[in-house]
């Protein structure tokens, strides 16, 4: 896992959600695939929605949705995205006509850092996150 990424999951969670069903996807990785294509990370089951539709990035630490050629287009808070469009939380993100909300939830849990033990004989303490991350499972 590359340092961007670890700076984005230890600030915010990221998530689009269906208002209509409540369904929520996490956006925990650098690119996430969205379309109605069973190889999409975000499956979205509309005919609206082309197999491979958009992809969201996550650069630095900011959120960026992309339309990758869709027959029906992407939409941003009610306009037609034409390239990279970067994202904000609390935006309406329109693929096909499936209305999706974009949020970046505050991890309340990121400035919590325990020290790292250096003797070998210590066991290693982790991070707030990580022990939240390891409690999940």
């Amino acid at each position: 896992m590359n340092q961007e990424n670890l700076d984005h999951q230890s600030t915010h969670y990221a998530l689009l959600v269906d208002p209509h069903t409540g369904q929520e996807y996490n956006l925990s990785r650098l690119a996430t695939a969205i379309g109605r294509s069973i190889a999409s990370d975000v499956v979205l089951l509309d005919k609206s929605v082309s197999r491979q539709h958009a992809v969201l990035y996550c650069i630095r630490g900011k959120f960026y949705l992309e339309d990758v050629g869709s027959t029906n287009g992407t939409m941003v808070n009610g306009k037609d995205i034409t390239g990279r469009t970067q994202l904000s939380s609390g935006d309406e993100v329109r693929v096909g006509i499936t209305r999706l909300l974009f949020l970046l939830i505050p991890d309340r849990l990121a400035p919590e850092k325990v020290q790292i033990a250096q003797d070998p004989t210590v066991p290693v303490e982790k991070t707030a996150s990580q022990h939240a991350a390891a409690s999940k499972f």
